[in-house]
């Protein structure tokens, strides 16, 4: 259970930078347009945490066949661009159309950098075990 809970933190914090990458691309394209509110910071973090839950679905994907777990990411991305366009129109992240295909594309962006963290974080820690298991064997 602690496990799950520091996967979901870990998460929530990826996502949490991402959305502030995209938000600071967004400034920087849009300058002074940007509107920025004292609950933006707060929304940020609701957001990260709502989209770091359903995580949760794909924890058991090695135990699940290859079709099965590309379905399961498809409704994971799904269900968290419902999420995100849903804290977006309620946190007035967009009011136009134009801001809401920013807010997507910015999802999208936010989406692969966490596949990308992740699978990078999980294979640091794979090469740490596997030098762990080497020095055992090498001792014995």
């Amino acid at each position: 259970m602690m496990e799950k809970l520091k996967l979901v933190c870990q998460y929530a914090m990826t996502i949490s930078v991402g959305i502030l990458i995209g938000m600071s691309v967004e400034g920087i394209i849009y300058m002074d347009d940007i509107d920025f509110r004292w609950y933006h910071p707060l929304s940020i973090l609701i957001a990260a945490l709502l989209c770091a839950l359903p995580t949760l679905l794909l924890l058991d994907g090695d135990r699940l066949s290859r079709k099965k777990y590309i379905v399961r990411i498809i409704i994971h991305f799904l269900l968290l661009f419902a999420v995100n366009m849903g804290i977006g129109a309620l946190f007035r992240w967009y009011t136009t159309l134009g801001g809401a295909m920013f807010v997507a594309g910015d999802f999208i962006f936010v989406y692969a950098f966490v596949w990308i963290i992740t699978t990078w974080m999980g294979e640091k820690d794979q090469k740490c075990i596997n030098s762990a298991l080497d020095d055992i064997r090498d001792s014995e």
